[in-house]
């Protein structure tokens, strides 16, 4: 294999851009909505989310055992961009209902947008604790991004490793497994865990991995020409049920509107979309 450099520090910088990658982290309700709740940015004017912010405080007040309220009001905040609040009012749903994943999962991605790691750190670990052990992607996927950021290479690449066991069918873990393998100089992982993304059919970070490849003096390799079999043994802990695969179909692979698409490195990205590797 020819030798080089690692790339990673043109390419890799897109993984700490975008979202997770997985599957969105799903409860009884998706973690994007409840009811009117949207932890997304909105068009809508000031004064309707002031007026609604309103009468679910006088909610709170009437029902303060209810976490819903103080829930729905988060994802307000969230769309007027008063993040703090937002904290504020999921801290509240929380101390309601300390074992309801989705409160520690947007806690993350509040904390995330605010850029503070620990505490995004802390408040995915919790959600990942709260899921169904091995049926959900989305809360390993965001501990993944942020444990990233924070260099914790290893760590990240664990809950990498826990999506692309729970998911098979899914390439992006793969890609972000390579990148990680990349970074850390081990070039025969990266190159691995590259060519099974592609081979898999990947396509949102496909020149991004063609890059890398080419780094180490590689042609990709030709995708399947059908979907790639799940290899995996099946029962508990081992792949996605078709329950959950219906349920996350639903929901954007890319866990939506993800804060950090909104970083000041990343001008060009939105949506959890990688900026392309070509401009960097």
């Amino acid at each position: 294999m020819k030798a080089r450099m690692p790339v990673i520090a043109i390419v890799f910088p897109v993984l700490l851009q975008v979202a997770a990658g997985c599957k969105t982290t799903r409860s009884e309700e998706g973690p994007e909505t409840l009811g009117s709740v949207r932890f997304s940015s909105s068009a809508t004017g000031g004064t309707i989310l002031d007026s609604r912010i309103k009468q679910l405080e006088e909610l709170s007040k009437e029902y303060p055992k209810k976490s819903e309220y103080p829930y729905e009001m988060a994802g307000v905040y969230f769309q007027k961009e008063d993040y703090r609040e937002s904290a504020k009012a999921l801290e509240r749903a929380i101390f309601i209902d300390p074992r309801e994943s989705k409160y520690h999962y947007h806690l993350g991605r509040v904390y995330l947008q605010m850029r503070e790691l620990k505490q995004a750190e802390e408040a995915f670990r919790r959600a990942v604790e709260l899921m169904p052990a091995d049926r959900y992607t989305g809360p390993h996927g965001a501990l993944g991004y942020v444990l990233c950021q924070e260099g914790k290479w290893e760590e990240a690449l664990a809950e990498y490793e826990a999506c692309a066991r729970i998911d098979p069918a899914d390439p992006t873990p793969y890609y972000y497994m390579g990148c990680i393998h990349d970074r850390l100089g081990r070039s025969d992982a990266a190159v691995r865990n590259l060519r099974e993304y592609l081979r898999r059919g990947g396509t949102s970070y496909r020149s991004a991995a063609i890059h890398l490849l080419g780094g180490y003096g590689l042609a990709p390799p030709e995708p399947e020409a059908g979907p790639v079999p799940d290899a995996t043994p099946k029962g508990p802990g081992t792949a996605m049920s078709p329950d959950a695969r219906e349920r996350s179909a639903a929901m954007p692979t890319d866990l939506g509107d993800f804060p950090a698409a909104k970083g000041p490195d990343a001008p060009s990205a939105r949506g959890g979309q990688p900026a392309p590797a070509e401009s960097r």
